[in-house]
């Protein structure tokens, strides 16, 4: 009977052990973590335990858990009032949702961190601990770009990149400025003219700050009145095209060609403003210049391309097809040139521009003929350049008059290619 009951007993237990086994072996880790999120959540466990479960759910591929451990730690952090380990787990949150394709859900965080630095930068608080997680900030969206196809994310990391770097520097080294110029021409390409303006103003007052030339100076001015003339703000506009005379000329009147530029840059602004006759005037003044100076006949070409664009939206089609005309017989003239990219070409550009115009003005006049010639010669040249059609730009017209070119997407960190914008 002793050896019945001891049996009995001992099944009893290796039942119970096996059941608990059971039921370990089929229990969810992330279950466990979940829990462990939940208590850390409503206790008050230390910043450093936060830091350590984070990472350890993180990578064991718990990345919900983690995120939550990483909110918590931003949390608790600010809430601590210490600056280093709230940016710390800011860059560790923005990293994490970087490798789980949610970078772009991080605005608040990254906002936190840049409201955080921006009045400690040149300060004794702004130490080595938070340059680096700031460093770290920065490589994510760098990092991120590097290895994406996907325009909208590529667009939103080169963008808090850019936020982030601009504000840590002192001063822009020729790599960042580069990135920022390339930023301005993806930005104006996709009609985000009110999105240029800030930069292109950055640019100027770093190109000031450092005594570059006034050439350089006053193209930039230049780049402004084009990014406030697509914006329409057309007084900041002609204000800048001056501001580019007097730089590029010295105010000199005897210098004919800047002279020139600046009255073209003016009767765009002029066009815009729907002041056809003063438009006009000006074009028509700066051609003449340009064609009797025969300088450059690419410059002369554009001029007629929108002295006649001009006298098309003003009625006088006779007037519009000869200079349409003329810029044709230039833009053969004039030596081949790409602007940024090969697939640009302005010359091209230029060529449609005016075969499509002068496609409209026939087919207005009833000469089918002529106007079938003109568009199978648009045609022909628009198939040499695919990406023009590639890029999301909705009135191209309106953007050739404005900067001569047409619109062609560019990446402001290509994909794939290890490039090292590094603070210096």
């Amino acid at each position: 009977m002793k050896e019945l009951f001891r049996n009995f007993s001992l099944n009893r237990v290796v039942n119970k052990v096996t059941v608990l086994t059971g039921a370990l072996m089929l229990f969810n880790w992330s279950e466990l973590i979940t829990i462990q999120c939940v208590a850390a959540s409503n206790s008050s466990i230390s910043l450093n335990e936060l830091k350590l479960r984070a990472r350890q759910a993180e990578d064991n591929g718990f990345h919900r858990e983690a995120d939550m451990l990483y909110i918590k730690g931003i949390e608790e952090a600010e809430r601590s009032g210490t600056k280093t380990d709230t940016i710390e787990m800011i860059s560790r949150l923005v990293r994490e949702r970087s490798d789980n394709q949610q970078i772009q859900s991080v605005d608040r965080y990254v906002q936190t961190s840049l409201d955080i630095v921006k009045p400690l930068l040149g300060t004794k608080s702004y130490d080595r601990e938070i340059s680096v997680w700031m460093d770290d900030l920065a490589d994510v969206f760098m990092d991120r770009a590097k290895r994406t196809t996907d325009e909208h994310v590529k667009d939103y990391c080169a963008r808090r990149y850019l936020d982030i770097e601009m504000l840590l520097r002192n001063s822009y080294n020729q790599q960042l400025l580069g990135l920022i110029s390339l930023r301005t021409i993806q930005l104006s390409n996709q009609e985000r003219y009110q999105d240029v303006v800030p930069l292109t103003e950055m640019l100027i007052a770093e190109n000031e700050r450092n005594h570059r030339g006034a050439s350089q100076i006053g193209l930039q001015n230049l780049f402004l009145g084009l990014a406030l003339l697509g914006a329409r703000q057309y007084d900041r506009a002609e204000a800048s095209f001056k501001r580019y005379f007097a730089l590029i000329s010295r105010g000199n009147l005897e210098d004919k060609w800047d002279y020139s530029a600046m009255e073209v840059s003016l009767s765009k602004v002029e066009f815009e403003r729907k002041n056809y006759g003063a438009a006009i005037a000006k074009c028509t003044r700066a051609f003449g210049i340009q064609n009797q100076l025969h300088l450059d006949d690419f410059s002369a070409a554009t001029s007629a391309c929108l002295l006649a664009y001009y006298h098309q939206r003003a009625g006088n089609l006779p007037q519009a097809k000869h200079y349409y005309e003329t810029a044709l017989g230039l833009f053969g003239n004039a030596h081949p040139m790409t602007l940024y990219y090969a697939d640009s070409d302005p010359m091209d550009a230029g060529r449609v521009f005016a075969e499509e115009r002068l496609a409209e003005i026939e087919t207005a006049s009833g000469n089918k003929d002529s106007a079938s010639k003109h568009f199978k010669s648009s045609q022909k040249l628009r198939a040499k350049h695919p990406t023009w059609s590639a890029c999301k730009n909705t009135d191209q017209t309106r953007f050739y008059l404005i900067y001569g070119h047409f619109p062609f997407p560019v990446e402001v960190i290509p994909t794939s290619i290890s490039l090292s914008f590094r603070r210096t």
